[in-house]
């Protein structure tokens, strides 16, 4: 099966002006999956709705070693 992703950027600003909001929406098939600022929880969640459990793994590039990681494992 073929999965349609799309990501729109979307911005807010409140009605008198002194705060303003930029991100993203991420949609699967048409389908809010996210509103946020964080890729990794966008994809995540994506991954997530279509049934795939997932770690995403911030590496050091010298080393390989794990700086940081997300995952949707419940």
């Amino acid at each position: 099966m073929k999965h349609k992703i799309t990501v729109q950027p979307y911005d807010y600003t409140c009605g008198d002006g002194c705060c303003s909001e930029y991100n993203e929406i991420w949609c699967l098939n048409d389908k809010e999956i996210y509103r946020g600022p964080q890729k990794e929880e966008a994809i995540l969640n994506i991954l997530t709705e279509l049934g795939i459990k997932a770690e995403i793994l911030f590496l050091v590039s010298d080393d390989g070693e794990e700086v940081a990681g997300f995952d949707n494992f419940d």
